[in-house]
């Protein structure tokens, strides 16, 4: 790669310069898929060279690499044993610096099974980029782990992608390393800057300065010396309204820039992963034929994720159309600067007006809201889209069969233009109601056939959600639409390993204390301690998501890779573990209430409820933070 090239007149000539560092090494360990690496090795370096390899035969041989849930299971060969090795990571780089690990412990004399065990224990490390709620109405991505130009260059997209129509910032450090002459670096910064259209650009360190000669006019530029200064004289009212990038090198310490300039709110967070929702957009789009469209529902805030975010990268990644239960979820979505067409689900007479306003199609579904629509549409041009909903079985909302009569007159008068037309399954995710869902599939097609008659062209149609999509692709028509199957969860399909999990909810140990046998833990002295207890306070409470239900031992939160029950009533801000089992847990720690670890239909099924419910029930107050590798 492009590191240390600063000094040498090609990469050859710093991979040679580099295996002279082990000349005098007893054994060196390396990759040898990296072409010229071990030519590099056996002219330089005098001792043991110890492989391992995907493709070739090595002293370690990787016989298969597959990613799961956030992480990765590694088939493994050393020395006619075989292992599978799991880590808590999918990036390539993060894979290749874990083999590396277990070469090393191999060639220090430990079996495969102790590289297996102590493999399992690594944690992830935040080394990715972070979007969440700033000071005064900004919003921050935060990337304070690292400053190069290639590395600039992708997390300026990810700044574009999320601010349509809003000011952008940027807040950067000296680039170290890069190879380049300075000037010629910082004219590329400002190319970069000036193309991606920022308005404000704060720069910190001796050498970045420098772009300010190349900045268009328009960019309000500010030098700062060192991040000191740079925390003592910023106004952070200068970001108002902004969605700021904030990219350092490590010695500039950005990580205090980005805790500075972040709202101070409550410590429990929603992780949103957008690769993982990326990844699953793929699975499901990989099982439909290339003319059939797919449309987003994100009604409820994207199932609590935060609908904004989450439409911009589906909007990103080329998705058709959009649906929300309500018009002002749709004109929160229009604001944001979507612009694909957005079904509203639950259109009543009072959100008419909003439906031409911001160009929204709205669900027709009865004959009594059609006539309140086309009294509204009376003598009004042009025709507004609107899409007709059918009861197959779901009976919900929908015209029935007995009603296509009375809506051929309606429709022969109205000033609407009928854009598709879809129902709903009752039970696509259910084996055994199968014969039930193919009905509904009869019934809907009998219904567009009529309606078709009726209006003189065939309507797109859309009948499968998440679960139907991967069970009757028989039926997946022109158009399907995803849902909770975006998140990971809710197809039937989670075990295939296929799916990732998109949504985690984390929050810290407050507090840790040892609690006597006899005493009680909790409101209504519920939780009785029979040994001597390690109990710990966590910050999560049930006006934070955690059902009441989860309490008692119903459920148990994840702390250090190890379950602790929760222990008496969940109280309203807060809930108290038991970390007995736990000896090595400390106040700060962080804790997993649902995510890769815990998935979110234990909960569920603790609570006695679905996930869709444990999702939409994540308060507002508790932070959401949109991560991307």
């Amino acid at each position: 790669g492009a590191a240390h090239d600063e000094g040498f007149e090609n990469r050859q000539e710093k991979l040679e310069e580099k295996c002279r560092l082990f000349q005098y090494a007893q054994t060196v360990v390396f990759c040898r898929d990296h072409i010229g690496i071990e030519d590099a090795l056996n002219r330089n370096a005098k001792g043991r060279l110890f492989s391992w390899s995907r493709h070739r035969a090595a002293d370690l041989k990787i016989d298969k690499v597959h990613s799961v849930s956030g992480m990765t299971l590694i088939s493994v060969s050393f020395q006619g044993d075989e292992m599978v090795l799991t880590i808590p990571f999918t990036g390539h780089a993060a894979i290749e610096n874990a083999l590396h690990c277990a070469a090393v412990m191999l060639v220090m004399g430990c079996h495969l099974s102790v590289v297996r065990d102590r493999l399992r224990q690594l944690e992830p490390v935040a080394m990715r980029l972070e979007l969440k709620a700033g000071m005064f109405g900004s919003r921050l991505i935060n990337d304070s782990y690292n400053s190069d130009l290639n590395g600039l260059e992708i997390a300026l997209d990810f700044l574009q992608q999320h601010s349509p129509g809003q000011s952008r910032a940027l807040v950067l450090s000296d680039l170290l390393q890069s190879g380049l002459e300075q000037e010629s670096l910082y004219r590329q910064v400002a190319h970069l800057v000036a193309r991606q259209d920022i308005q404000y650009f704060a720069g910190i360190g001796s050498e970045i300065g420098r772009v300010g000669k190349w900045l268009p006019g328009k960019v309000k530029f500010q030098h700062y010396p060192d991040t000191g200064e740079f925390l003592s004289r910023f106004n952070p009212k200068d970001l108002r309204d902004s969605v700021v990038l904030i990219k350092g090198a490590r010695p500039y310490r950005f990580e205090e820039i980005a805790e500075f300039l972040s709202l101070q709110a409550h410590r429990t967070v929603l992780e949103v992963n957008l690769d993982a929702i990326s990844s699953n957009l793929r699975v499901f789009t990989r099982r439909l034929l290339p003319s059939t469209a797919t449309m987003a529902v994100i009604k409820a805030s994207a199932y609590g994720s935060g609908s904004e975010e989450v439409a911009r990268l589906l909007q990103f990644h080329k998705i058709d159309a959009f649906a929300v239960a309500y018009a002002d979820e749709g004109v929160e979505l229009r604001r944001a600067g979507i612009e694909l067409p957005i079904l509203v689900l639950n259109a009543d007479e009072a959100s008419f007006p909003l439906l031409r306003t911001w160009q929204l199609e709205p669900e027709v579904y009865s004959l009594e809201q059609f006539k309140a629509l086309n009294r509204y549409l009376a003598g009004s041009t042009p025709p507004l889209r609107v899409q007709l909903k059918f009861d197959t079985g779901m009976h919900r909302l929908g015209f029935e069969e007995k009603d296509l009569p009375e809506l051929s007159d309606l429709l022969t008068e109205s000033g609407v233009q009928v854009a598709a037309v879809s129902s709903h399954l009752a039970s696509a995710g259910s084996a055994s109601d199968d014969e039930f869902t193919h009905e509904q599939a009869r019934r809907f097609l009998r219904m567009h056939s009529i309606i078709s008659k009726i209006l003189g062209y065939s309507p797109p149609r859309h009948l499968l959600n998440s679960a139907g999509i991967l069970r009757f692709p028989e039926y997946q028509f022109e158009m399907v639409r995803l849902g909770i199957g975006l998140y990971g969860v809710g197809t039937g399909h989670e075990a295939t390993g296929e799916f990732q999990t998109a949504l985690t909810l984390r929050s810290f140990i407050n507090q840790i204390r040892i609690v006597e046998p006899g005493e009680t833990v909790g409101y209504n002295r519920a939780g009785r301690i029979s040994r001597p207890s390690r109990i710990g306070t966590v910050s999560v409470g049930y006006a934070d998501g955690l059902p009441r239900l989860a309490g008692n031992g119903s459920y148990a939160l994840l702390v250090r890779g190890k379950l602790a029950p929760i222990i008496g009533d969940v109280c309203m801000d807060m809930c108290m573990i038991d970390l007995t089992e736990i000896p090595d847990a400390t106040a700060g720690d962080e804790v997993e209430i649902f995510g890769s670890g815990r998935p979110v239909e234990l909960l569920a099924k603790a609570a006695s409820t679905i996930p869709y419910e444990i999702f939409t029930d994540v308060s507002p107050r508790v932070k959401r933070i949109y991560v991307k590798e």
